[in-house]
């Protein structure tokens, strides 16, 4: 087992003061960071995707999503991918929690152009804003996130995060309908 990319989740709001969080904010956050690894390394090794997502084992061998203990003095969660199958992959996990963090950092700033170069298939794209919208904080639920990986900023995920990817699945959609209307005629 080869040990890889160390990030955090600082969660803040809700008690995290007191070193706790809700149960439902801590698993949506884990299992949403965990379908969202696989996605992208589904991307990275040129896996194909339908519209019901469903990660083959050997894949979810090579990308595994692992939690430490938290940090004391506040609710800071490392955690990290591990490759845990028998033979070590092409694809080490190493950059790939770099590549969700600069997706979503990209997508919290409305930068289309960015989130593009990054994830450049835009079923991966589209199925990637999904999985953040699931897993990000929504509006008036009393805690925020933040995603860091090693010493780079954290990007918060927060409540406007949901709305701006909202927006972008709109004109997505639009566009999509704008183009099967186009290849019709």
């Amino acid at each position: 087992m080869t040990k890889k990319a160390v990030s955090t989740f600082a969660i803040s709001g809700r008690g995290a003061d007191q070193k706790t969080v809700p149960a439902d904010a801590l698993v949506r956050l884990l299992g949403g960071m965990q379908q969202l690894a696989l996605l992208f390394a589904a991307h990275r090794e040129d896996r194909p995707i339908s519209v019901r997502f469903k990660a083959p084992a050997d894949l979810k061998r090579k990308y595994s999503l692992r939690c430490g203990p938290p940090s004391s003095g506040s609710y800071v969660l490392p955690i990290e991918l591990v490759d845990e199958s028998p033979q070590a992959s092409l694809f080490p996990p190493d950059e790939l929690m770099g590549e969700i963090k600069d997706f979503i950092d990209a997508v919290s700033v409305g930068d289309r152009e960015r989130a593009a170069e990054i994830l450049p298939d835009s079923r991966y794209r589209e199925r990637a804003l999904r999985e953040i919208r699931t897993f990000a904080p929504r509006q008036g639920e009393g805690w925020t996130a933040s995603f860091g990986v090693g010493a780079s900023a954290p990007v918060s995920l927060n409540g406007r995060l949901g709305r701006s990817i909202d927006e972008w699945l709109k004109v997505d959609l639009r566009e999509q309908a704008l183009m099967t209307v186009t290849g019709e005629l």
